[in-house]
């Protein structure tokens, strides 16, 4: 009898152990699929930050440029303005001293 019992306590004993290491086993596996969670998270959160700061980045240059196409066109339009400005006050004082030379020829 007392090897029968020994017997049985021995597989308790097994069964518990297997039990045991199955569950072990279980937590080690849900442990690391949970790290390839959190990490798989983590790049995705990452590479989400990555893009939006390109975009802005991407935004801030179509901005740059456009606020220097804008100066170099507001630059040509006073230079134009300018000159003809210039061109105008010229051909006045041109057509003054004309008109008062034809009135002495006169």
């Amino acid at each position: 009898m007392d090897e029968q019992l020994t017997q049985k306590i021995n597989e308790a004993a097994k069964e518990f152990s297997d039990a045991l290491g199955d569950s072990y086993q279980a937590l080690t596996n849900r442990t690391f699929s949970t790290q390839e969670q959190v990490a798989q998270l983590t790049q995705a959160f990452f590479e989400g930050v990555i893009e939006h700061l390109n975009a802005q980045a991407r935004g801030n240059q179509e901005m740059v440029q456009e606020l220097d196409d804008q100066q170099q066109q507001q630059q040509r339009e006073a230079a134009q303005a300018l000159a003809q400005e210039t061109s105008v006050e010229d051909y006045m004082r041109r057509g003054y001293w004309i008109t008062c030379a034809l009135i002495i020829v006169f």
